[in-house]
């Protein structure tokens, strides 16, 4: 069958083109070195980088190399301090972003989030894409896609600026309540590594149990630089360099995140310290 028409703009396929060869330093805990090798070798083979990308790395959220450490509930400071609702998958500039999963994707774009994708799924939950390049301009704002099907590319967008190029992945309830996705992520990894029939030996490889948390040098709101310990898992690339050690500023809005949760006492047992504390003073 003749190759598929390739559709994307002049400025999508020059970032494709530059994730294939960019020296971009990636690493941490999880990585996709093992399927790259899988993908590396069909496409020596003459496989298309396309139908490559599908078979090998579905449902995985993107094309690698790629790697991610948790971070969950990490202070953010762009926008005021909040807590990180979400994982960075650090990625290529420009490399394919898919759907993890069959539904409806809707683009948008945000402050913080920059060009975003949501996933929406049959119950009303979501998976929300965020800092991409470009969003994939053959696929409609609220159409329907399905399992591995291109949505975006990273990128830095939003927030992002200047940092590390990565997609900030997350899951929002219809509430609006937020999920870890740590174990989807994880999950999805070693389902696209038994689907490529990746040996337990070389996924057991590309893991590490290295912490390497991303710095975001330009981020709006001014985000704070974290330390990047080493040596760590590499996706075929360079060791990533190690960053400042935290501020000042760091370590006292980490000192409030671990206050606030001490001080989330259940309400029935304050009441009962009060009126113990009460009965004590006036018996």
């Amino acid at each position: 069958m003749p190759e598929a028409i390739d559709r994307r703009s002049a400025h999508q396929r020059t970032l494709a083109k530059q994730a294939e060869v960019a020296p971009t330093s990636i690493g941490g805990t999880y990585s996709t070195a093992a399927l790259d090798h899988v993908y590396d070798k069909l496409v020596k083979a003459g496989m298309s980088s396309d139908v490559a990308t599908r078979r090998v790395y579905r449902p995985f959220i993107v094309k690698g190399p790629a790697a991610w450490t948790e971070s969950w509930h990490a202070p953010r400071y762009a926008g005021g301090f909040h807590l990180h609702e979400g994982q960075d998958v650090l990625c290529r500039d420009g490399a394919p972003v898919l759907a993890a999963t069959a539904g409806r994707v809707e683009f948008d774009v945000d402050t913080l989030g920059g060009r975003i994708a949501r996933l929406f799924l049959s119950d009303g939950d979501y998976w929300y894409y965020a800092h991409l390049s470009d969003w994939n301009s053959t696929v409609d704002s609220g159409s329907r896609v399905e399992l591995g099907d291109v949505i975006g590319y990273c990128g830095n967008s939003g927030d992002a600026v200047g940092g590390p190029t990565h997609v900030h992945f997350g899951h929002y309830l219809p509430s609006g309540q937020a999920v870890d996705t740590m174990s989807d992520l994880i999950g999805w990894l070693e389902t696209a590594e038994r689907r490529a029939g990746v040996s337990e030996r070389r996924a057991e490889a590309a893991r590490s149990t290295t912490t390497v948390v991303p710095t975001y040098p330009h981020e709006l709101g001014a985000e704070s630089t974290f330390t990047v310990s080493s040596p760590v898992v590499t996706a075929g690339l360079s060791t990533a360099r190690r960053s400042p050690a935290p501020s000042a500023t760091d370590v006292l809005a980490l000192a409030m995140v671990l206050a606030a949760r001490l001080l989330l006492i259940p309400g029935r047992r304050v009441a009962r310290r009060l009126r113990s504390l009460v009965g004590r003073g006036t018996g």
